[in-house]
């Protein structure tokens, strides 16, 4: 369960407070890339992976919805967000 808006600051532990995102998630993966295909799932990673370095986050995100069918949210299955420079 992803939450926005919470006073979480530790992904492992529960946390009260905030509003429920998502739900139902089968898998997860949030990775920094220099370009589209230049990705690590590791940040920072020197030399390559730094904050100087990357511009683009990739997230796959794939949910079950009824009887645990998998949902395809994009095709395939990935967002490439952009970043702004000093973000």
């Amino acid at each position: 369960m992803l939450k926005t808006a919470s006073n979480c600051t530790v992904c492992t532990s529960s946390c009260a407070g905030g509003d429920k995102l998502v739900e139902n998630v089968s898998d997860f993966t949030l990775s920094y890339c220099t370009t589209t295909t230049n990705c690590s799932a590791t940040f920072p990673n020197s030399p390559n992976f730094t904050a100087a370095t990357v511009s683009l986050m990739k997230v796959i995100l794939k949910l079950k919805g009824y009887e645990d069918m998998p949902i395809s949210i994009a095709d395939p299955d990935f967002v490439i967000f952009g970043l702004e420079s000093g973000s």
